[in-house]
């Protein structure tokens, strides 16, 4: 059951699927976790971060992403990954998202060593 849960959130973390379909299947676990099952690192967020780039995710499709990782107790986040993360997810308190916000963010973790 916990080889599920984990391949979930790495489906999650690299968004293999449609956000909906990954979320209604988490929801039969619990967001709490003793320690995070899995971690976001730098290559991943760029890989997600890329896609809506390129066009192959919207840019509300990139928002519930990031609302899906935001609070996950089973997904360890690194701090500067959590702040970007946390921007995504609230564009309504932190700014539209757009293709340069997201370009920067990709140019700060290429340049980070997380």
């Amino acid at each position: 059951m916990m080889t599920d849960r984990k391949q979930l959130l790495l489906d999650l973390i690299l968004l293999k699927g449609k956000t909906q379909d990954i979320k209604k299947e988490l929801s039969k676990y619990s967001w709490d976790s003793v320690s995070p099952i899995v971690k976001i690192d730098t290559q991943s967020m760029i890989f997600v971060l890329t896609k809506y780039i390129k066009g192959d995710i919207s840019t509300d499709e990139l928002e519930e992403w990031a609302n899906l990782v935001e609070c996950r107790d089973d997904i360890e986040i690194p701090s500067l990954i959590q702040e970007f993360i946390f921007e995504l997810a609230n564009p309504e308190i932190n700014g539209d998202i757009t293709k340069k916000k997201v370009n920067d963010y990709v140019k700060v973790l290429e340049c980070e060593n997380i």
